[in-house]
């Protein structure tokens, strides 16, 4: 942002750097997905958790988050088996493999309304939510466009509450 290759970020809150300008839109928790007759299914527990490969979805590559915080808490680790770009992509390896697709609820929205055969599953792990913003550079902070295009997100995402 800094450089000016990018005017408006949104993603899962961290910490900028200070003279970043950031805005809340909405939280979201995690949940997680499996094909039906996934064995998991109505057994889903911590140590279960550890059972299954899972999948990652993150664009920068990361492989380990808030889940992973909380099974080491429980002295548990999973296995992330693969580290995707997309959810969409993750999805479709879901609906046909044991993989454990773990994802924020804000995501599980859309994926019901395509009807994919998958099926939500709680995650009993405690875990606090995570907070979606918008964040930008302060030189674009009394930019006309850059202020009709956040107050446009930051309605869109007031109305889905």
């Amino acid at each position: 942002m800094r450089s000016g290759k990018v005017d408006l970020v949104i993603g899962s809150s961290r910490d900028w750097h200070p003279e970043i300008k950031a805005q809340s839109l909405f939280n979201s928790t995690f949940q997680a997905l499996v094909r039906p007759g996934h064995p998991i299914i109505g057994q889903v527990t911590p140590e279960s958790l550890t059972h299954y490969p899972h999948i990652s979805v993150s664009r920068r590559g990361r492989t380990l988050g808030p889940i992973d915080d909380a099974l080491r808490d429980l002295q548990l680790q999973r296995n992330v088996a693969l580290t995707l770009p997309s959810f969409h992509s993750a999805m479709m390896l879901t609906m046909n493999s044991d993989y454990i697709l773990p994802l924020p609820r804000h995501v599980l929205q859309g994926v019901k309304s395509v009807n994919l055969p998958l099926v939500e599953i709680e995650l009993p792990l405690g875990l606090v939510p995570i907070f979606i913003v918008q964040a930008w550079h302060p030189r674009l902070d009394r930019d006309p466009a850059h202020q009709w295009l956040r107050q446009t997100i930051k309605q869109f995402f007031l109305e889905k509450e």
